[in-house]
């Protein structure tokens, strides 16, 4: 295991489970009467406050005021912005966006998750990888950021930039008895399956009921995003167990 890639012998361990259809088409949305609770299911934050996209963000990111759309609105970055009211539940916690607009951009979308109240982060610098306490992976060039630079993903694992209007990502933190991994959920073909995952160093193991702030960079390919709910989200995280 040399070079710059992602060694798989020690950070991740890429899998491609196949996951039942969330949908049958890519414009996927839940109706109420299908609503999952938000405290049912690993995956989601339960007991946490209704989720949504923190007002603090970067300067090329606006969000509406009800807090579930951001859209990049200038530029290719300075675009992180956060999903507040997550909380760790059976040693996991899950978000995921539904992509609403895709430029010809030559840069793309990044996901993860930060530790640190986004004010600790503020100023913002211009990508998430930037940041401290922060763990990310993604771009146009994908690559994973654990702390600091890891490496480049191997060929056949997620290619953000081959994201397009109305896919399905999402982001899961998960504790192991080997430590705390970070996995990438995105849809292809209307199905949601993973597409990489890592083992991470830098990341704290919590404890359940702690906080932790999604983290999103909308460069490049990607214009705006959708955040799902609670319910939405326990029902895509459901799908991948």
């Amino acid at each position: 295991c040399t070079g710059n890639k992602v060694d798989p012998c020690t950070r991740h361990t890429p899998t491609n489970h196949g996951a039942p259809e969330f949908a049958s088409s890519p414009q996927w949305s839940m109706s109420s009467s299908s609503a999952v609770s938000p405290d049912q299911g690993p995956a989601c934050s339960a007991g946490a406050s209704p989720r949504r996209f923190c007002s603090l963000s970067g300067g090329g990111v606006t969000v509406d005021s009800e807090q579930r759309l951001a859209r990049r609105t200038k530029g290719m970055s300075d675009a992180v912005t956060f999903v507040e009211g997550l909380r760790t539940a059976g040693g996991r916690c899950f978000f995921a966006l539904r992509l609403l607009e895709a430029s010809g951009g030559v840069r793309a979308i990044a996901v993860g998750y930060t530790w640190k109240d986004p004010g600790s982060h503020s100023p913002l610098p211009g990508a998430a990888e930037e940041m401290a306490d922060c763990v990310v992976v993604g771009y146009a060039k994908p690559r994973l950021y654990d702390g600091e630079y890891v490496g480049d993903l191997a060929a056949g694992e997620w290619q953000p930039r081959q994201m397009k209007a109305g896919d399905v990502l999402g982001a899961l933190w998960e504790r192991t008895d080997d430590g705390v991994q970070l996995a990438v959920f995105c849809s292809t073909a209307g199905r949601l399956r993973e597409c990489c995952r890592f083992q991470l160093e830098s990341a704290p193991f919590l404890q359940d009921g702690s906080q932790l702030w999604g983290v999103v960079d909308l460069q490049g390919r990607c214009t705006s995003v959708e955040l799902l709910d609670a319910a939405e989200a326990a029902e895509v995280g459901d799908s991948v167990q």
